[in-house]
């Protein structure tokens, strides 16, 4: 299946980076534009299968906020994503732009409980990462 690649530049001002140049070094971009960086360069391979460990972690909320709807965009599109996030909010808010979507909260290793459509919500996310490591079912 071919799939088209969005155009890098685009990506990078959808993300609302900020650089002197498309030359200007990585490594003399602020922390959160050198992370949206990175977010872009594997945004413009239009991947099949995403990993994100913490990605909107660190920067402004604007940029969140855009991240989160590329991300929504991309689960539109047929990639599939695994996200690991320590920001509960987050993951009810991606998860309610993506109804496929579903949190699975795990303890030392094991699953502890698979939340799904209006069952992500904050308080369960907590409910479950709380119980200790004892199974659920919601």
């Amino acid at each position: 299946m071919k799939r088209n690649l969005p155009s890098c530049k685009a990506v990078l001002d959808q993300l609302s980076v900020k650089y002197a140049s498309e030359n200007q070094s990585i490594m003399a971009l602020s922390g959160g534009n050198q992370q949206k960086v990175i977010f872009a360069r594997w945004i413009c391979t239009n991947p099949l299968l995403l990993l994100a460990d913490d990605p909107s972690k660190c920067i402004d909320v604007h940029a969140r906020s855009e991240m989160q709807g590329i991300l929504a965009n991309l689960a539109e599109k047929g990639t599939s994503m695994i996200i690991v996030s320590s920001d509960d909010d987050e993951l009810e808010k991606i998860c309610r732009i993506t109804p496929r979507a579903r949190v699975i909260v795990m303890y030392e290793g094991r699953i502890i409980t698979t939340l799904r459509g209006e069952k992500i919500t904050r308080d369960n996310i907590i409910e479950a990462t709380h119980s200790g490591g004892r199974a659920q079912s919601v």
